[in-house]
């Protein structure tokens, strides 16, 4: 996709026939026109709705990639291939899920996300 740097932003461009479609992934504002000049200022205005407030957000699952070594070879994945063994340790684990429990006003689940299909814990230590 073509992209256009102007005003510290990227304004990516799809073109058809003599109409483009402008896209500010900045802000989120699409815009046809037949050059970029013809966009108003507030095309390029950042956007002021970006706050969240962190203590109105209702957590309700937890996902937890415990491990990122990967022992595949998958063409279409874009993980590093390597041998070298990167996991979460047993401490880690813990923490996280204390922290996820003294945040999340209603949690419902946990899912543990691997790479590595050799990869094993003593869950036993994890869940006392």
């Amino acid at each position: 996709m073509k992209y256009i740097k102007t005003n510290n932003q990227y304004i990516f461009v799809l073109e058809k026939e003599e109409n483009k479609l402008y896209y500010n992934n900045i802000n989120g504002k699409l815009a046809i026109a037949k050059k970029i000049g013809d966009l108003g200022k507030q095309f390029f205005e950042l956007a002021n709705d970006t706050f969240i407030d962190l203590d109105e957000v209702n957590y309700e699952q937890l996902y937890l990639a415990v491990s990122e070594s990967c022992n595949f070879r998958c063409k279409y994945c874009r993980q590093k291939k390597t041998s070298e063994i990167v996991n979460m340790t047993i401490e880690d684990i813990k923490n996280a899920i204390d922290t996820f429990y003294s945040v999340a006003k209603e949690p419902k689940s946990i899912v543990f996300f691997r790479r590595r299909a050799t990869f094993k814990y003593k869950w036993n230590k994890i869940c006392h």
